[in-house]
């Protein structure tokens, strides 16, 4: 025998486990016959190779195959194309995708975690180059944790004897001195009664499930080791085990069940009085429309009892009003258009600013010439009240969303309907087109979000995430985001293109009526039934500021287009616009004689319009 092959076998016997040298690691698939292979060839350099079943004795055949793994000092990995397949599940998602998730239950992936866990020298051995790289789609740790360990390619051609002995001077006997020996180590098994993820001095140890055993090796001394739950990190214990005789078998339990289930249970409850306080918030403003409508009708009638009688009084009311604005230099509108026969829930401005768009409690949209106040065109189609309308970014469509549970597109120039989108179970009050005019964003009181394309009309995506009614939806200039406002007094921030929810922003107390997206995209503004407005920064979801001026509940939030400004307009009958930096109050516009309930700045700046429960649109100058 020669000094080299001498020295080999002594590093051999240095460093081997207690059973197995080698713990070969394949998918049965379509590894099996390589895996013989190897292992043919590893026990011919001497070394005792983990292969299969029969290398276990009889008993339990799980323990004994983790032991395998961690006892044995090299772990190596046949790398054929079914080797990761099963590492990962396929799961459909809501909207209809694809998407992989970590299969925890697959034995080839327990095999390799086990591996990682355990600080083995991992050999992945990719049979004729077949593998380049591991698969994208592993879950982002474990594949970052695996292609970390250089591949190693052998031939089964008549290289591969010289190949597979480069592959152990390269991996194997230049490392072994590097290693403690196992014989070093104390075998101690770990039980939990809640999934884990098992460290020492912040580095993961073993990554644990509820009601199994897994092994780990210490040495000799002692250990402070924590376990920290899987479902909710916050949750841990500290555990400190002492080994005082490596070659005895230890025990270590750890319990989290306890506090898990309280978390879970404090969640559950949390989540079941939010949905009950939502719920009520909604009643609560139901019941304040009904009581609204109730009040309008006896106006109504007392007006017609009454208005001849009147008449004469309120013309020197008016004239005595105007020409107390006039010299008190207060706001005041510059036209008032009375051609809606019920409320008017929403106001838009076209892009080029000619034309207004206005959405009525009596079921039609009408399009007004912004200059004149002429009613150019009424648009008949839904069979419940307009809740909300929007312009196309090119102004050639309007949509609107109703009460009849429908999004309308329409050709704005004939004024023809075009699509009738439906999907919401309840009504829809609010839509939003993206910048790019293709989509259409709805929210709806059956609390969702819906994207809509706006070509074909097909529903896209359903965004659920409210606990109850979305009362307003908001695109970023970009394109890229969502944001929606809803009757659980959160506002929720969407990737547009997924559909992930990336931020709820936490505020306010009450439902928030209506978001907007400052012009640069960096800020968020939302009113709510609390009294305030709050600007968010969009990026983090810090709140910034928080407005107050309004002595009712804030209806609608618009934002100018140079970002300067925020205009407001509120259940207390009053616009009020403010300055978006300082969050100064600059101007309180009054004229309306009931709730505010759409503000709409016009494209150059210079003009607000608002839509009120009077039935009246107003156009006010605010230069």
């Amino acid at each position: 025998m020669s000094e080299e092959q001498n020295n080999n076998r002594e590093r051999r016997e240095f460093e081997r486990g207690n059973n197995f040298d080698v713990f070969v690691s394949y998918r049965r698939s379509d590894g099996k016959s390589f895996a013989k292979t190897l292992n043919l060839a590893f026990k011919n350099e001497g070394f005792r190779c983990f292969l299969d079943y029969s290398d276990l004795e009889g008993g339990d055949f799980r323990r004994q195959l983790q032991d395998a793994v961690v006892d044995a000092p090299v772990f190596v990995m046949v790398m054929t194309p079914d080797y990761f397949a099963r590492c990962v599940k396929k799961v459909e998602t809501a909207d209809g995708k694809t998407v992989f998730e970590p299969n925890e239950d697959d034995w080839v992936r327990r095999e390799i975690d086990l591996a990682l866990s355990n600080g083995k020298i991992i050999i992945p051995i990719n049979m004729n180059g077949i593998l380049k790289g591991t698969p994208d789609y592993l879950d982002e740790d474990f594949g970052n944790r695996v292609s970390s360990h250089q591949f190693s390619s052998v031939y089964d051609d008549d290289t591969f004897d010289s190949s597979f002995a480069g592959m152990l001077a390269k991996n194997i006997w230049n490392r072994f001195s590097k290693l403690e020996k196992p014989t070093d180590k104390a075998m101690v098994t770990v039980a939990t009664d809640a999934d884990c993820k098992l460290m020492k001095n912040n580095q993961l140890l073993a990554t644990l499930q509820a009601d199994e055993h897994s092994p780990i090796l210490l040495g000799k001394g002692n250990h402070l080791l924590q376990a920290r739950s899987e479902e909710f990190p916050q949750i841990s214990v500290n555990v400190i085990k002492k080994i005082e005789d490596v070659s005895c078998d230890d025990f270590i339990k750890i319990e989290l069940a306890d506090k898990v289930h309280r978390l879970k249970e404090e969640e559950a409850e949390r989540i079941e009085r939010e949905k009950r306080e939502a719920e009520q918030r909604e009643e609560e403003v139901e019941q304040r429309e009904e009581e609204v409508e109730l009040r309008k009708a006896e106006r109504k009638a007392w007006w017609q009892r009454h208005k001849s009688k009147f008449a004469i009084a309120l013309a020197v009311i008016a004239l005595y009003v105007t020409g107390l604005l006039i010299y008190l230099n207060w706001d005041y509108s510059l036209k008032t258009i009375t051609e809606h026969s019920k409320y008017v829930n929403s106001v838009c401005w076209s892009p080029d600013g000619k034309y207004l768009a206005s959405g009525s409690g009596d079921e039609t949209l009408i399009i007004w010439n912004a200059n004149s106040g002429q009613r150019l065109k009424t648009l008949k189609g839904h069979s419940e009240s307009v809740r909300s309308v929007c312009w196309s970014p090119d102004g050639k469509h309007l949509a609107s969303g109703s009460r009849d549970k429908t999004v309308i597109i329409w050709d704005a120039e004939s004024g023809e309907k075009l699509k009738t989108l439906e999907g919401h179970s309840h009504w829809v009050k609010s839509v939003s087109w993206s910048p790019d005019g293709k989509y259409l964003a709805s929210g709806s009181q059956d609390g969702s979000v819906i994207i809509w394309d706006a070509e074909s009309g097909e529903k896209l995506k359903t965004l659920a995430g409210h606990y109850y009614s979305v009362y307003s939806v908001s695109w970023s200039p970009d394109g890229k985001y969502l944001a929606s406002g809803a009757g659980d007094a959160f506002v929720i921030i969407w990737d547009a293109e997924s559909g992930e929810k990336l931020k709820t922003l936490a505020g306010h107390y009450y439902s928030v009526y209506s978001v907007s997206w400052s012009p640069d995209g960096k800020y968020l503004a939302s009113g709510s039934g609390d009294k305030t407005l709050i600007i968010w920064d969009a990026k983090s979801g810090e709140k910034l500021k928080t407005l107050k001026g309004h002595s009712s509940f804030v209806e609608s939030v618009c934002w100018s287009p140079d970002g300067k400004y925020l205009a407001s307009g509120s259940y207390d009958k009053t616009l009020i616009i403010w300055d978006a930096k300082s969050g100064e109050k600059l101007k309180t516009l009054k004229g309306h004689s009931d709730e505010v309930s759409s503000v709409c700045w016009s494209p150059d700046g210079k003009y607000l319009a608002s839509g009120s429960w009077d039935n009246t649109v107003k156009i006010w100058g605010v230069e």
